[in-house]
């Protein structure tokens, strides 16, 4: 059924109208805003028709704490049935300048078109817990004032649907047991970042590489940039051109600054295994250098330092001039 804009706000006017006739605590108005046969369900069970429904709302706000208001929010108009559905929260809220919400329930109301206008052919009120217990007598028709009028009218005189209990006090929380769908989403997303943590340990060097390579090019771009703007070249040429250099500078620093160091720590070595004999040698000897002779004892372990490098040196000379008479003879 497709409305027309008017016709949508005649049947949020409608809506609006019952919340009125409820803080009004007009029951009359209240019903003849329902068809002849409309229902009105609730927790506490359903009315039929005007004369039950004006009976049950007359009951449920006479157990409500004085001066409450009813509230519609939220009012959506569902069209793709035979007959308009509206959706709609409403909520029970205390009167005065900082009023405080009593209780809330979502209400679900079909309207049907008749000689009188639209008119209500049911409504039904689900979900309506309280925050707190309202001060009413609890002997009342319901047993409590708003959550007995947010349950939904009472049952007339004769009636044979029972009741439902009320609750009273927090709700409690229930932990509901997941579907087969849900936990076999939970599987296939635990074994697929399995599967990438793997993938990403099993290539780590890779990974590892072009971090290191995005970090350069990142770290170089400020570098190109210069370049460029200073001799007024395009950047691709600027950034071959800044490979170029750092591979020439990785290749100097491999075949000449690397081998002198190897050379230079293997000299070092060398020597200070030198020293370490000398010492050894100069304590087994007589240590005693100081009561033999009135010079301290390193001054000793100088001396043979220098006398172990000197020959050291002699017998390194010596080699490589063999090695070259060797290949000259060759």
């Amino acid at each position: 059924m497709t409305l027309t804009a008017g016709e949508s706000l005649e049947i949020l006017g409608l809506v609006a109208r019952l919340d009125d006739c409820a803080t009004a605590r007009d029951a009359s108005a209240y019903a003849e805003l329902f068809t002849e046969d409309g229902t009105d369900t609730g927790a506490m069970g359903t009315a039929t028709g005007r004369d039950a429904i004006r009976d049950a709302v007359g009951a449920v706000w006479a157990a409500e704490p004085p001066e409450t208001r009813r509230l519609t929010l939220n009012a959506t108009i569902d069209e793709s049935g035979p007959e308009p559905k509206v959706t709609s929260v409403m909520l029970i809220v205390t009167r005065g300048p900082a009023p405080k919400m009593l209780a809330s329930a979502r209400v679900t109301q079909v309207v049907r078109r008749t000689e009188h206008g639209w008119r209500i052919a049911s409504r039904v009120v689900q979900d309506a817990p309280l925050s707190e217990p309202a001060a009413a007598d609890p002997s009342g028709p319901l047993g409590a004032g708003p959550q007995a009028a947010m349950s939904g009218p009472s049952l007339p005189a004769g009636s044979s649907a029972p009741g439902l209990p009320l609750r009273r006090g927090p709700l409690p929380v229930r932990l509901t047991a997941p579907s087969a769908g849900a936990v076999v989403r939970g599987v296939v997303i635990l074994t697929a970042c399995a599967l990438v943590l793997y993938v990403v340990w099993r290539v780590r060097v890779v990974v590892r590489l072009v971090a290191i390579s995005l970090f350069l090019a990142l770290a170089l771009i400020p570098v190109v940039d210069a370049v460029a703007a200073k001799i007024r070249v395009a950047c691709a040429l600027v950034i071959l051109m800044v490979y170029v250099v750092l591979i020439a500078s990785v290749a100097v620093i491999g075949y000449v600054v690397v081998p002198s160091l190897v050379r230079e720590v293997g000299q070092f070595r060398t020597m200070r295994r030198a020293t370490r004999l000398i010492c050894a040698v100069t304590q087994r000897s007589g240590g005693m250098t100081t009561a033999t002779t009135s010079r301290p004892n390193w001054w000793t372990m100088g001396v043979g330092c220098r006398s172990c490098w000197d020959i050291w040196w002699a017998r390194s000379r010596t080699s490589l001039f063999r090695q070259r008479a060797s290949s000259a003879s060759w």
